[in-house]
């Protein structure tokens, strides 16, 4: 049971880390195309559409890392909680 905690709680850290400080990155609007790395007056390389058609889009990969570091974060917490309450009630 402790290794659970212990494996899955760093675990579930370092994934909904990933999620929550990736910043938003320029995609092409009409495409979704990722202008990572383009001068800002490109155009897009996937479908010619102007540089003004870009947008700051949440990339799709935050929210699952999100959900997936959450989801990680409960099932290895659970473990925790129950052997705290085991413990209160053998105290109490």
């Amino acid at each position: 049971m402790a290794a659970v905690f212990f494996l899955g709680f760093p675990l579930g850290l370092i994934v909904l880390s990933l999620g929550l400080f990736r910043q938003p990155g320029r995609v092409c609007g009409p495409c979704g195309y990722s202008r990572a790395g383009l001068k800002p007056e490109a155009p897009c390389p996937e479908c010619a559409a102007p540089a003004a058609a870009a947008t700051n889009k949440e990339v799709l990969r935050n929210s699952w890392q999100v959900r997936a570091g959450i989801a990680i974060l409960v099932v290895s917490g659970a473990p925790l909680l129950y052997l705290l309450a085991v413990l209160a009630r053998a105290i109490i």
